[in-house]
């Protein structure tokens, strides 16, 4: 009788090469960095008391930095070009900027995983005018425990978290919260 076995090649074991050990190594960094930041702030967002803060890099050149606002209100806001909720609420945030920052409030955008192509094409297309960036590496991201765009902070004059929304802000929101806090009076979440 004849054996009617198969025999199958054997294949070799594949060899990790130093670039794909390099890749690993930096995804694994960036990953643990992101994981001590969230941490760090228990994995929930600040809505309240000292807001965590940032600089970045501008789409129009220089940098902002949340602290050398201080002494003004600024909404931080946290969005995307490929998010559709925030195309919806693009046109209220331009409208606060032109509002009321002769009373002393910034709007700031912050690019959430987001290419600078998309995101100058969305700027423009929705004329807007107050300073935007990117959240390069994630690093506000993770301070803030971003877990998904949109999401708006109002930050006070004296450097704390006012007001939080999470998702897109329903119309007439920002607008009434910026009038009430403005005017001295408080928000409840």
């Amino acid at each position: 009788m004849e054996d009617t076995a198969q025999m199958t090649p054997t294949s070799t074991p594949r060899r990790i090469t130093p670039g794909t050990l390099f890749l690993g190594v930096v995804l694994f960094a960036v990953f643990a960095v992101i994981g001590l930041q969230l941490l760090r702030n228990n994995g929930q967002p600040p809505t309240s008391g000292p807001a965590p803060d940032f600089t970045m890099a501008l789409y129009e050149g220089g940098e902002f930095s949340l602290s050398e606002h201080r002494g003004q209100w600024v909404v931080v806001n946290f969005w995307g070009s490929w998010c559709a909720p925030c195309r919806d609420e693009a046109p209220e945030l331009q409208a606060a900027w032109e509002q009321f920052r002769e009373q002393g409030v910034t709007v700031v955008g912050v690019g959430f995983r987001d290419v600078e192509s998309a995101a100058r094409q969305f700027i423009e297309e929705f004329d807007i005018t107050y300073p935007n960036g990117n959240d390069d590496g994630l690093r506000i991201t993770a301070r803030y425990a971003v877990t998904g765009a949109p999401e708006t902070y109002i930050v006070g004059p004296d450097g704390n978290v006012k007001a939080f929304y999470y998702g897109q802000l329903p119309v007439g929101w920002l607008d009434a919260t910026l009038t009430t806090l403005i005017a001295g009076g408080e928000v409840t979440p």
